[in-house]
């Protein structure tokens, strides 16, 4: 299911979320009390920024806060991870509603770089966190949840360097500016790597990744420099499969994405061609390029950053 509010979400009184399933049918209605922060990959629960979760049956509260809202739903729609800590920082995981176990230190509140979660996944064992500073990622490392283990790191020294992570944190999309003697931009692409050896693998010029796939073949991406079209499209082969224009003299239309849990498709959430505009049409994306406007009209999806 893919929720969504049709008022800002931020409240946490009178709200209303309903759920569309993934051919686009009504499938469900919550009235939240707290204030919410991402869904579960199947719908089943929205997290809260405390690290508990609502569904059907109400709110549960976490038992310890979170750190920054650093809080992550892994990719079996059952468990969490979670930047927990005051003092040294520790990236934790459990089950929702559950209690919490240490994985393993990524950093502490006096630092000057911030922690973020960009994958928390069970089913391969892993997590994915970014170091944050002032220009962007400083570092990026993925750590087995069993162990703690450092399984790769790469850090982007003065780079300013954007990061997304495939769901099993396999490919992480590092988008990458320079700037001429001006301060001016000079070029923007994304590159994306592989984590078992830290090779690049393919490169798109002046596209941005917005999310990979849930299998990680697919990635939708808007442009970096100018224009505001959307595209889904093979990373490995550049193939475009779906593509809706916008006005190529602007830039920062709004758009967010979302994969399928367990399939192909892939939920799209789009604003009008006003930048700074609300979000006002939900697409579902099939793999082979066949698209379905499922909501139009104000929304607020649980899986972008509006939550």
């Amino acid at each position: 299911m893919i929720w969504y509010a049709t008022q800002p979400p931020w409240n946490a009184t009178d709200q209303r979320l309903l759920a569309v399933d993934w051919q686009g049918n009504l499938a469900g209605t919550m009235y939240p009390t707290s204030t919410l922060l991402q869904q579960a990959p199947d719908g089943s629960s929205v997290l809260t920024t405390d690290g508990g979760s609502i569904d059907g049956n109400g709110a549960v509260a976490a038992g310890t806060p979170a750190y920054a809202s650093t809080v992550f739903a892994a990719d079996d729609s059952q468990s969490l991870c979670r930047v927990a800590g005051s003092g040294p920082l520790w990236l934790e995981t459990g089950r929702l509603r559950g209690a919490m176990r240490r994985v393993a230190l990524v950093g502490s509140t006096g630092a000057r770089s911030g922690v973020d979660i960009l994958a928390c996944s069970v089913t391969s064992d892993r997590a994915v966190i970014a170091d944050n500073g002032i220009g962007g990622t400083s570092a990026v490392r993925v750590i087995a949840l069993t162990t703690g283990r450092l399984l790769y790191q790469r850090s982007y020294g003065g780079a300013s360097v954007a990061l997304i992570s495939t769901r099993d944190g396999r490919y992480v999309a590092e988008q990458t500016t320079t700037f001429d003697a001006q301060g001016q931009v000079a070029t923007a692409f994304t590159v994306i790597r592989r984590t078992l050896d830290g090779r690049a693998v393919a490169r798109l010029d002046d596209r941005r990744v917005l999310r990979f796939s849930w299998d990680g073949t697919r990635v939708v991406t808007v442009p970096i420099l100018s224009g505001s079209d959307l595209t889904l499209l093979e990373w490995q082969t550049g193939n475009v499969l779906w593509r809706q224009p916008g006005d190529p003299t602007m830039t920062g239309r709004p758009a967010f994405a979302m994969a399928q849990p367990n399939g192909a498709a892939m939920a799209i959430a789009v604003g009008g061609l006003d930048p700074g505009g609300q979000l006002d049409q939900l697409w579902i994306v099939a793999a082979d390029g066949q698209a379905a406007k499922v909501v139009n009209g104000s929304l607020y999806p649980a899986f972008t950053g509006a939550f």
